[in-house]
């Protein structure tokens, strides 16, 4: 299986603010083939669901905070090495899903 890709990652175009914590974010990202298939996900690492839940509970949103809808993935930090080593992983796998694939 070819697993050739390259990334576009959102976070690489942001300019960095204090406070930025690579392991409690969310981003977007572009998987692109060789063989022309293009995938965009919204991913959140680990540390930003929590985060998450604990916003939607103080602010009331998600019935009281009793839900959340997730992202496409979760990733353990928000660095190109990590995003890099799933997407590998993933497309060895068999793992991109068809609801992930856009049209260019």
């Amino acid at each position: 299986m070819d697993t050739a890709f390259e990334l576009w990652l959102e976070f690489e175009h942001w300019t960095s603010q204090e406070g930025d914590d690579p392991k409690c974010d969310f981003f977007n990202m572009k998987i692109d083939l060789q063989n022309g298939k293009s995938y965009a996900l919204n991913v959140w690492t680990y540390g930003y669901f929590e985060k998450a839940i604990s916003e939607t509970r103080d602010d009331g949103e998600n019935a009281e905070g009793n839900y959340l809808e997730a992202p496409d993935l979760f990733i353990s930090q928000m660095d190109r090495k990590t995003c890099e080593t799933v997407v590998a992983h993933i497309i060895v796998n068999d793992g991109l899903k068809s609801e992930w694939e856009v049209d260019e």
